[in-house]
C-alpha cells in the first residue's frame, strides 16, 4: 500500500503569504511593464531612423557619387544592411508593444488554471523573449550605420583630374572649362578670369591629379 502524504505540520506563515500575493501583483504587472519598454525602444529607433534618412536626405544622392567606388560600397552596403536590421527589429518591437492577439479557447484557459494573470504571465515571456531578439538585431544595425557614416565623412572623394599646357613661354595649370573656337579656357586657381590658350601656341598638353603652380613661366 502506497503511503499516504501527510499533511504539512502548519499553515503558511505570514512571511510566505505576504511573498506570494507579492509574486503574483508582480506577474500581473509584467505584460505592462514589458509593453512599456518595448514602447519606449519603439520611439528610440523610430526616431533614430527619421534622423538618419533626414541626413541622407540632406546629403543628397550628389554627394555619394563623389566617393570613391570602392568607398561607395562600403558605405552603401553598411547603411543598407543596418537598416534592414535595424527595421526588423523594429517591426517586432511593435508587435510587442502592440500585443499580438490569438485565439483562446475555453480548454486552453482552463489549463491554464483559469487564471488571467497566467494568461498575461505567459504573453509577457513571449513579449520579452521577441524584444530581446530585436535588441539583438537593431543595436548591430545602430553600431553598422554609425560605422558607414563615420566611413562617409572620412572617405576620399574623386578628384577631377587637371590639365597641364605647355605654351612656348608658359605653364597653365587647371580646369578645363572650354575648347571651342580655337581656344582652351582653363580655371585657374586664384584668378578671377579662365586663362584662354591659342591651340597653335600649344605645345604640350599634360593630364595631372593636382595643381601645384596655376600658372608659371618657363
Amino acid at each position: 500500500m502506497a503511503e499516504q502524504e501527510q499533511p504539512p505540520a502548519a499553515g503558511p506563515s505570514q512571511e510566505s503569504v505576504a511573498t506570494q500575493a507579492a509574486w503574483q501583483e508582480l506577474i500581473a504587472d509584467s505584460l505592462e511593464g514589458v509593453r512599456q519598454s518595448a514602447s519606449k525602444w519603439r520611439d528610440g529607433l523610430a526616431a533614430l531612423i527619421t534622423l538618419v534618412t533626414a541626413g541622407l536626405v540632406v546629403s543628397g544622392p550628389d554627394k555619394a557619387g563623389d566617393l570613391q567606388t570602392n568607398w561607395r560600397w562600403v558605405v552603401a552596403g553598411g547603411l543598407v544592411l543596418g537598416m534592414l536590421l535595424v527595421l526588423i527589429g523594429l517591426i517586432l518591437i511593435l508587435s510587442v508593444a502592440a500585443g499580438t492577439p490569438r485565439e483562446l479557447t475555453y480548454a486552453d484557459f482552463q489549463e491554464l488554471s483559469g487564471d488571467k494573470v497566467a494568461v498575461d504571465a505567459l504573453q509577457a515571456t513571449a513579449g520579452a523573449r521577441r524584444l530581446r531578439f530585436a535588441r539583438r538585431l537593431a543595436l548591430p544595425g545602430i553600431v553598422l550605420m554609425l560605422f558607414a557614416i563615420g566611413t562617409w565623412l572620412v572617405s576620399p572623394t574623386k578628384t577631377t583630374p587637371s590639365l597641364e599646357v605647355t605654351t612656348a613661354d608658359t605653364i597653365y595649370c587647371g580646369q578645363l572649362t572650354s575648347g571651342d573656337g580655337g581656344l582652351l579656357k582653363l580655371d585657374l586657381s586664384g584668378e578671377p578670369q579662365p586663362a584662354a590658350i591659342k591651340y597653335a601656341d600649344v605645345q604640350n598638353i599634360e593630364i595631372v591629379d593636382s595643381c601645384t603652380i596655376p600658372r608659371s613661366p618657363r
